[in-house]
């Protein structure tokens, strides 16, 4: 059975229509005169503006996942992984050239539009560091990678992401294997924190697919990737009992900092992020840290497009205190559209 096309002109026209039913329920005048000027009032007011279209920009397409994760890796990717990174799709041009950049340890704004792909412009990247270390020597436990959200609705869209790609990983029988935690105010401290309904979650969540669910077992064994909030992250930095993510040693593993919708630190709330991410940076380098942290920002609405390269360079700078150049900005590769002329139906 086939769908019909939707017609927004159609649909702003009924919406009008039926604002106006409801007026007339709402507002039904007994003396004729006062009703008629609220016949002629319902007719002349402009109840409904637009439709307004916004058309999604079409980025251009770059090489598979496959290709440009066997040419960083040097041999085959892993069947499960490439299962799990539905490694056969192109890429955009924006997402490959973010993935190259952070492997070869740059620093990287991510300033593309709704549905373009930032996520797995800096997740591929982490997850392929994780199982570069896991190859290699194994992997000791520790937080790799950090990302930071305003809302806690964020957080939980990439703690799902993260445990669908874990399932498919056991499907496929990949020896890859990471770990990851989301930790915010939601998160029970452990398995009889009822006040934060532990033994829901702990249902919920099995099988576990890598997900690491109580603040307890976050401190036992720091997961790789650690989701949390910047209220959140300003509490782990002062509590005493927090200290196994990030001193005696444990400094040393971090890797990625990430801030999602980099667009809300401005002004005020800007100042006060980039002090805290200036005290993780201390607090990390006490830990053990040599190496410094990898700097990653994903916006849909930050600057205008690649001649605000340089502004945003600086603003990234400035926020996490470590340098970006122009070049780092990567605002994608958009692909012109033909224009479309829109005909408005005749009648009612």
């Amino acid at each position: 059975m086939s769908t019909p096309n939707f017609d927004p002109i159609d649909a702003s026209r009924k919406i009008a229509e039926r604002y106006r039913r409801y007026l007339r329920t709402m507002f039904y005048f007994r003396d004729p005169e006062l009703r008629a000027s609220f016949e002629k009032a319902l007719g002349d007011w402009e109840l409904v503006r637009g439709p307004y279209l916004e058309a999604t920009p079409v980025y251009r397409k770059s090489r598979p996942v496959s290709e440009v994760l066997r040419e960083l890796l040097g041999e085959e990717i892993d069947p499960g992984f490439a299962r799990a990174a539905i490694a056969d799709r192109p890429l955009f041009s924006h997402q490959e050239e973010a993935i190259h950049r952070l492997s070869s340890g740059r620093n990287v704004v991510v300033a593309t539009g709704t549905g373009s792909g930032k996520t797995e412009a800096y997740l591929l990247p982490i997850l392929l560091h994780l199982l570069r270390e896991q190859r290699v020597a194994g992997r000791s436990s520790g937080v790799r990678a950090l990302i930071l959200y305003p809302m806690n609705a964020l957080a939980n869209d990439q703690r799902r992401r993260l445990r669908e790609f874990h399932e498919i990983l056991e499907q496929a029988h990949s020896p890859f294997r990471f770990t990851f935690g989301r930790y915010t105010g939601e998160t029970p401290e452990h398995a009889g924190d009822e006040r934060r309904k532990a033994r829901q979650q702990l249902k919920l969540a099995e099988p576990r697919h890598g997900e690491l669910i109580l603040r307890e077992e976050m401190r036992e064994h720091p997961p790789d990737i650690l989701l949390t909030n910047y209220s959140m992250l300003e509490y782990l930095l002062l509590r005493p009992k927090e200290t196994p993510l990030f001193d005696d040693g444990r400094g040393a593993t971090w890797r990625f900092l990430v801030l999602d919708e980099a667009h809300q630190y401005k002004g005020a709330k800007g100042m006060e992020i980039a002090m805290l991410l200036r005290r993780l940076k201390q607090r990390l380098r006490e830990g053990g840290q040599k190496a410094g942290l990898q700097c990653i920002a994903t916006s849909a609405s930050l600057g205008g497009g690649a001649n605000d390269r340089k502004a945003l360079a600086d603003f990234a700078t400035e926020l996490f205190g470590e340098p970006f150049e122009e070049e780092d900005i990567l605002t994608g590769e958009v692909v012109p559209i033909e224009p479309v002329k829109l005909t408005a139906p005749v009648g009612n």
